[in-house]
């Protein structure tokens, strides 16, 4: 039991290595662009009180995609029992960074549906 723990434990370090270098590689080349366009303008309901540029959750899905898929093509066997759980997934949280990019650009508003 523990050698499988620490076998998990080699592969998983290295590759939450990889997503953080990823990650913040991401962070630096993107926070001018995120600058001009993903700006949070302070309000009575902020926490900070000079513009503050937003998004960065763009940097870690996209190094967590890269990486998992990454793992995934180097050892197909990994999706052997739950490949369709692993797709529906990466859908599910792609879906969630759209509208989350989406409210950083555009500020959605508490009461916006797509049922309305």
């Amino acid at each position: 039991m523990i050698e499988q723990a620490i076998g998990r434990f080699m592969v998983l370090g290295p590759v939450t290595l990889l997503a953080l270098v990823l990650s913040l590689a991401l962070m630096v080349l993107l926070q001018p662009w995120l600058a001009r366009y993903a700006m949070a303008r302070p309000n009575a309901r902020s926490s900070h009180r000079q513009p503050t540029p937003q998004g960065g959750g763009i940097s870690v899905v996209v190094a967590t995609f890269v990486v998992a898929w990454g793992a995934v093509a180097t050892s197909p066997a990994m999706l052997q029992d739950e490949g369709g759980q692993f797709l529906a997934l990466t859908a599910t949280a792609a879906l969630l960074a759209v509208v989350g990019a989406m409210d950083d650009l555009r500020s959605l508003s508490a009461g916006s549906s797509c049922l309305s």
